[in-house]
């Protein structure tokens, strides 16, 4: 959950190549000014021209096989079937 930047999969694809890593990240629905982001999405929220989940991707699923597409995850919405219907053990 909040996966950032995606820094961490490098981190923790490697370290743990049996596992499938789902990497996510709220992204808000509307841009924050930049003086305005951390008030209103408590991060430094989605900016014009930038596509977070595929920022993440670029650390991660494009890089190591044991990770899969990052998803947008909202934790006051209910989960996306992305995450929810994964086969394996959690």
């Amino acid at each position: 959950i909040a996966t950032g930047t995606g820094a961490l999969m490098e981190v923790v694809a490697p370290a743990f190549p049996h596992l499938t890593m789902q990497p996510s990240e709220y992204v808000p629905e509307i841009a924050a000014a930049p003086d305005e982001q951390w008030s209103k999405h408590g991060k430094i929220g989605l900016r014009l021209g930038l596509d977070e989940l595929a920022n993440i991707d670029e650390h991660a699923c494009k890089v190591f096989k044991n990770c899969v597409p990052a998803v947008a995850l909202d934790l006051s919405k209910p989960w996306p079937t992305e995450v929810t219907e994964k086969n394996g053990s959690h």
